[in-house]
């Protein structure tokens, strides 16, 4: 893979001093990597493999923003970038697998299933980016891992994750896109008949919706394979989220908490929407983003 360019547009998001965005090789349709400068001014203890699941039909250009603060922030880091696209939710388990298993596959390349895996921060974007990440855990439990592979310095970030169940919710996310309130209004019939069907399938079948899976999921200390109880991870959220309430983020919070015993911290935004946490505060955000990589080295040293 060749070394990424860059181009000269910049973003509010990134906060001061914005970096120019940089250019991921395209891999797949939903996986892109971002290779490290040859020189960069990366340190031993900063993370080497950066993992981030976008939210549900998120702009390419919205996630390079992130992408290009972490070259910042982080020059020596490989970034791997996991699209979700709607069509996603309603495929089947084999298929979204299939599709994150070129992501699963750098991963294999740059050491993650090896003896000494390198340290690596994962970064999760929504119940979009949530159900990509549950794919990408499946699939890599089929993988051969080395038996007593080290554990690396590591965390989690949840921005904007996990939703609930409800209807509310889930007519906001899949309209979200949609800009005519009649065309909007519309789109609701066969989505709330669709909400309808799961939920009563969910009901005679006594099998999970999907939102149960991921809540679950995202509550397992093995996540993936690295991750331990005392992975840090953070929520990002807030009051103003429509599409996730904060109460459904805290009540998630809570189980990690009290019933896992993860290693967990709490950080609640008040004015801005979903998944512009970023983009309302980016000195307090990516403070967020530093602190908890600090934990992760605390957790590693402490092990």
């Amino acid at each position: 893979m060749s070394t990424p360019g860059c181009t000269t547009e910049s973003t509010p998001l990134l906060g001061a001093g914005t970096p120019p965005k940089v250019s991921p090789s395209q891999v797949t349709k939903d996986v892109y990597v971002l290779e490290p400068a040859k020189h960069s001014l990366a340190k031993e203890s900063d993370p080497r493999v950066i993992l981030i699941f976008g939210w549900m039909d998120a702009h390419l250009r919205s996630l390079l923003t992130y992408m290009t603060k972490y070259n910042a922030i982080y020059p020596g880091a490989t970034q791997v970038l996991v699209l979700c696209r709607q069509s996603s939710t309603w495929s089947s388990k084999q298929a979204n697998m299939d599709s994150v298993r070129p992501a699963a596959e750098i991963l294999k390349s740059l050491g993650l299933f090896g003896s000494s895996p390198p340290n690596i921060l994962v970064h999760v974007f929504s119940n979009g980016g949530g159900f990509r990440l549950i794919s990408l855990s499946e699939l890599v439990r089929q993988m051969p891992q080395h038996p007593e592979a080290a554990s690396p310095s590591n965390c989690l970030i949840l921005d904007s994750v996990p939703g609930g169940a409800g209807l509310t919710p889930l007519l906001r996310a899949f309209t979200a896109p949609i800009k005519q309130r009649l065309v909007k209004l519309l789109a609701y019939i066969p989505l709330t008949l669709l909400w309808l069907f799961l939920v009563g399938t969910s009901v005679l079948t006594g099998k999970p919706g999907i939102i149960t899976d991921l809540r679950d999921g995202l509550n397992n200390p093995n996540l993936l394979p690295w991750m331990t109880l005392k992975t840090p991870r953070v929520y990002i959220y807030s009051k103003e989220d429509l599409m996730v309430p904060s109460e459904e983020v805290e009540r998630h919070i809570a189980v990690a908490k009290t019933r896992r015993g993860l290693s967990v911290t709490a950080e609640l935004f008040h004015d801005s929407p979903h998944v512009a946490h970023a983009r309302a505060d980016p000195d307090r955000y990516w403070s967020i983003v530093r602190n908890i990589w600090t934990a992760a080295l605390g957790a590693t040293a402490e092990a």
